[in-house]
């Protein structure tokens, strides 16, 4: 469809994370399939039993949450459609689905992706390589998504002068979701870590974590791997390892946060949220240093 095409050029121009667009396409490409629309008129020409019937469908081997977040991405396209004046039948709202109005399924209760300190301990003790060790306690330390871990460089740990007129050292976090760029401050004793392993190392790849085998950047999914590896080794517990990842660790550092009695603006700027993301990060930048400074010390974080 022509029209999908003009969707994720919009998606495009409004920086929309490429890993946001996929799951979009993909959505939206299933609902067109099941219900055989290959046109404009089509899709206008479709009654709330359709919609129905895609919805009960996709229920029968997917979670309420999975078939949640497929509604979100046909609601935010047919929406679209409805703003730029490309649909002209506003009936949609009255379908209960698609609409301004969706309605969304009961989901069950989020499962907690709390990941305890001496979980996490346990995690970085068993780890069988520096740059595991590394990655662990940086994941445990910074709240960083997957993605942004993968992609960060050796060059990327930058000098920074702090409120007090001391100097420091920062990770500048530039490929991150939205283009929301923003910095995590890093100890000094971690940062000399870093270098060592770096120097220890027998290639010169500009990214601080890379694949096994290659001297090629770390995928998000080999960021996953590492992590659900290195949770069997240290966990035995079934029910606990069903909760680590990557991005429990990120949920588990805004809570630290939170705990520590920041607000949740100062949390959203750290962890990257919101659609004034940089402005937010910019005027907590001392904050944030602070938050992350007193996660790294109250868990005893070490490498």
């Amino acid at each position: 469809m022509k029209e999908l095409k003009d969707y994720v050029g919009a998606l495009k121009l409004a920086k929309t994370a490429d890993g946001t667009i996929v799951n979009y396409l993909h959505n939206i490409g299933m609902f067109l399939d099941f219900t055989g629309t290959n046109s404009l008129e089509e899709l206008e020409a479709l009654t709330p039993a359709d919609y129905r019937s895609f919805v009960l469908s996709m229920l029968e081997d997917r979670k309420s949450s999975t078939v949640n977040n497929m509604i979100r991405s046909i609601n935010a396209f047919l929406n679209w459609m409805l703003d730029e004046g490309v649909m002209v039948n506003d009936s949609l709202p009255e379908m209960n689905f698609g609409g301004r109005r969706s309605k969304f399924l009961k989901q069950d209760k989020p499962v907690d992706k709390y990941i305890p300190d001496e979980v996490a301990q346990a995690m970085q003790d068993a780890c069988e390589r520096p740059d595991e060790e590394i990655m662990i306690a940086l994941l445990r330390h910074s709240g960083m998504r997957a993605g942004e871990l993968a992609s960060v460089k050796v060059s990327d740990i930058k000098v920074y002068t702090r409120d007090d007129g001391s100097e420091g050292r920062r990770i500048h976090l530039t490929h991150t979701k939205g283009d929301k760029e923003r910095f995590i401050p890093i100890p000094e004793h971690f940062v000399n870590a870093i270098f060592d392993y770096v120097k220890t190392r027998k290639h010169d790849s500009e990214y601080l974590f890379i694949g096994l085998g290659t001297h090629e950047k770390m995928s998000t999914n080999a960021v996953y791997a590492r992590v659900k590896r290195i949770a069997e080794l240290a966990v035995g517990d079934e029910e606990i390892l069903s909760k680590i990842s990557p991005h429990s660790f990120r949920h588990t550092a805004a809570t630290n946060w939170l705990k520590q009695g920041n607000t949740v603006e100062q949390v959203g700027a750290a962890l990257g949220h919101g659609k004034n993301s940089s402005q937010v990060t910019t005027r907590y930048t001392h904050l944030t240093g602070q938050m992350v400074d007193k996660t790294f010390d109250s868990q005893n974080i070490r490498v």
